[in-house]
């Protein structure tokens, strides 16, 4: 049976996570504060042996990835857009407050933390997808379909007992913990640079998933 472990960080903080706007696949650079974040999290990486690393291929996860490469003096991570974030459709670039306690509204809720209560974060997703006029705003099926072709992609590349850096978004961390350990999402938004960590096991393919801790951030 193989077994790797996943070390998954959020990228450091951006101008949008500043401003409150979604930012799904648009982007913008990390901060001053969000370069500091990542460097600290190399920092506190670097006592471990990455034999792979992946990344999103949205500019701020690759930032991100390549200042934590750098603690370690290696390559930059392998970059595919099978990792990215949620895909907002037309709400990219928008107020996540105030979009949420809209689509919230439409289901009897007061805001996005009611929302995920209520229902849950898949769910959630599913009614932002519905509420957006351009139909392009991407469902938990689609998302998930996605995303774990990349995770089957990573588990095929490792050897088993390897360990490797995954950077990656907040609404993919908050969806993998909340599908496989919702009982450690107590902070719904995990910090930025903060590190969760997976292990994937199985035969050829993934079979099981663990999350042995979440959003442990950086001093």
């Amino acid at each position: 049976m193989k077994s790797i472990a996943i070390y998954l960080v959020r990228h450091g903080e951006t101008y949008f996570n500043v401003f409150g706007y979604f930012q799904g696949w648009s982007d913008t650079p990390l901060t001053s504060k969000g370069i500091q974040q990542a460097t600290g999290t190399g920092q506190q990486l670097s006592g471990q042996t990455f034999a792979l690393a992946f990344s999103s291929d949205v500019g701020r996860a690759i930032q991100t990835g390549q200042i934590i490469a750098q603690q370690f003096q290696q390559k930059a991570p392998v970059i595919t857009p099978l990792l990215r974030e949620h895909f907002y459709g037309s709400f990219e670039g928008q107020e996540i407050t105030r979009t949420w306690q809209k689509i919230a509204g439409q289901h009897r809720c007061q805001n996005y933390s009611d929302l995920v209560q209520t229902y849950s974060v898949d769910k959630a997703q599913d009614f932002l997808s519905q509420a957006d006029p351009t139909n392009l705003a991407e469902s938990s099926q689609q998302f998930w379909l996605r995303f774990n072709q990349g995770l089957e992609l990573i588990f095929k590349q490792a050897v088993s007992g390897a360990q490797v850096l995954l950077i990656s978004h907040s609404s993919v961390i908050r969806a993998l913990v909340a599908k496989y350990a919702p009982t450690l999402l107590t902070q719904l938004t995990p910090a930025n640079a903060a590190v969760t960590k997976l292990v994937l096991t199985g035969e050829v393919e993934i079979q099981m998933l663990q999350v042995c801790y979440y959003n442990r951030a950086v001093d």
